[in-house]
């Protein structure tokens, strides 16, 4: 009983550091924490459960978790930053100071890494943590050899459930094997589940999530899929072996790097918006995405990034506070503009004078959060 506890709390504890670490030093709240590690989730769920659905009081035992965790790892020497936030706490690692050594891994090397892994028992202690860490090894120590080879091997990790991790495995045999593959999928925008048919060119993990990226048959375009919102397994579209597509020449480049969510397709536009330097500065998880133009006003950058989603990149800049301005194109001034307009007349209905704020907060020709 005993080693099971300490088990379970190993496990535990190096899940958190290895979805830290994945997270680029971004801090992350305990509700992303409990969203994203099973373990975590369910030490609020059983509380939930024991309390009767008091969620203060669940909040407050997966605090209390966190911080008996947090102190495990600093005595064996990992600092995990804690800060304080309005509804809890928010808890970060630098990965500077955890870099790996430089690798590079031959082929032979790879299958060994990816066949051990598979052959663990799913009750495996560390199985989640493990797949992740040797996932990241994997990619990165065989990126100049072939990225989309490398995203393939490195599918043996993820930090979905089961289900994701079937996919996974039907989508890398597609990939290796240019087999078209069909899928029902859940699409957020319109809400609905419909069949695709897609011809599979590489698998991305963007932020601890898996994507498969590839061709629509049925749209004729290139198109990104959540693994996680694919509902139901992963089948073939024909009984051959291999080489039902072959993939375009320009695809790697046009893939190469990280991308934000906004830049999950084929890039449509540049904006171009106004950002205070301070706001700049603390940007940690898609600065790569950014590149600085000039000086705006009132200690503020100019800054542009090429776009594929608007919704996305617009509600982006929403988050990001007072003082930022969408500058071009119109389209995207536009739906920011609308966006600024729906929240403040969702805080106005709230208001003791709902005609007060709305008099004030008339947006500019430049919409402006």
């Amino acid at each position: 009983m005993e080693q099971n506890r300490r088990s379970r709390a190993a496990a535990r504890q190096l899940s958190l550091v290895a979805y830290l670490l994945f997270s680029g030093g971004r801090p992350r709240s305990e509700a992303e924490i409990r969203e994203n590690l099973p373990a975590y989730r369910e030490v609020y769920e059983t509380s939930l459960g024991r309390n009767a659905g008091d969620e203060a009081l669940a909040a407050d035992a997966l605090r209390k978790r966190l911080a008996r965790d947090v102190a495990a790892l600093g005595n064996v020497g990992i600092a995990v930053s804690v800060e304080p936030e309005s509804e809890g706490r928010r808890y970060s690692l630098a990965p500077e100071d955890y870099g790996p050594a430089e690798v590079t891994l031959e082929a032979d090397e790879r299958a060994v890494l990816v066949g051990a892994l598979r052959s663990l028992r799913r009750d495996f202690p560390y199985l989640g943590p493990l797949k992740l860490a040797v996932a990241n090894l994997i990619g990165a120590a065989s990126e100049e050899e072939s990225p989309k080879r490398a995203a393939a091997f490195a599918a043996v990790a993820t930090r979905d459930d089961e289900r994701v991790a079937s996919r996974l495995d039907a989508l890398e045999r597609g990939v290796l094997r240019r087999k078209r593959v069909r899928f029902d999928y859940y699409a957020m925008g319109s809400g609905e589940t419909s069949l695709r048919e897609v011809e599979p060119y590489a698998l991305s993990l963007i932020d601890g999530v898996w994507y498969v990226v590839g061709r629509d048959t049925g749209r004729d375009a290139l198109r990104q899929f959540r693994l996680s919102r694919i509902r139901g397994g992963v089948t073939f579209s024909t009984k051959r072996d291999f080489g039902d597509f072959e993939v375009p020449p320009d695809f790697e480049r046009r893939l190469a790097g990280p991308r934000a969510p906004w830049q999950l397709g084929e890039p449509e536009a540049t904006a171009r918006f106004e950002v205070p330097e301070a706001v700049l500065r603390a940007e940690r998880k898609y600065r790569f995405a950014l590149e600085e133009v000039g000086d705006g006003r009132e200690d503020a950058r100019v800054v542009t990034t090429d776009y594929s989603g608007e919704r996305q990149l617009a509600g982006w800049l929403l988050s990001l506070g007072e003082g930022v301005r969408a500058l071009s194109p119109e389209p995207l001034v536009r739906r920011v503009r609308e966006g600024l307009e729906k929240l403040v007349e969702a805080h106005s209905a709230d208001a003791p004078n709902a005609d007060a704020p709305k008099s004030r907060a008339e947006p500019p020709s430049e919409a402006r959060s």
